[in-house]
């Protein structure tokens, strides 16, 4: 091609690539958006769950000391134990759960700067990767979680098989 029609179809195929780059931009800006959104549901979830197993077990630890209902008693006895191994569950899955999403960022985040090179976009777009420091940061709270609940449950599991 020679003459206006050569320099428009230039044009358009620079458009075009353009174009593409940014879609994939945005895929990756997406899917990073979506790790990070899965991680807070899961610690609010897990917060929400465990709180709620912190008050079934301090209501049942209660309702043993007090009753006289030989059946009441047994039931709120095997809540003693049941409830710390459910909430040690929920713990573990919690954080299997948020392994698996953070790897999932590290995949992007080590995958996005290999496409990023041959990319051609423009400077004004956030860079979607930070630093190790903030990432490590920014993660703390997340892992922190789920192994305090599993240690404070573990706890109160434990304490009482020695309290006798």
């Amino acid at each position: 091609m020679k003459g206006p029609a050569a320099s428009q179809h230039t044009e358009s195929s620079k458009w075009l690539s353009h174009y593409e780059d940014v879609c994939i931009y945005d895929s990756y800006r997406r899917q990073i958006e979506h790790e990070d959104n899965l991680i807070g549901h899961r610690i609010n979830w897990l917060l929400a769950a465990e709180s709620f197993l912190f008050v079934g077990y301090e209501e049942a630890l209660s309702f043993y000391r007090i009753t006289t209902f030989s059946g009441a008693a047994g039931s709120a006895h095997l809540s003693i134990y049941v409830l710390p191994a459910l909430g040690m569950v929920l713990a573990v899955l919690a954080e299997a759960a948020l392994l698996a999403a953070t790897g999932r960022l590290n995949e992007l985040r080590k995958d996005f700067p290999k496409r990023f090179r041959k990319m051609k976009i423009a400077p004004d777009h956030p860079k979607l990767t930070s630093r190790k420091l903030h990432r490590t940061f920014g993660r703390i709270q997340a892992h922190c979680v789920a192994p305090l609940f599993f240690a404070a449950w573990t706890i109160l599991l434990v304490v009482p098989l020695f309290a006798r």
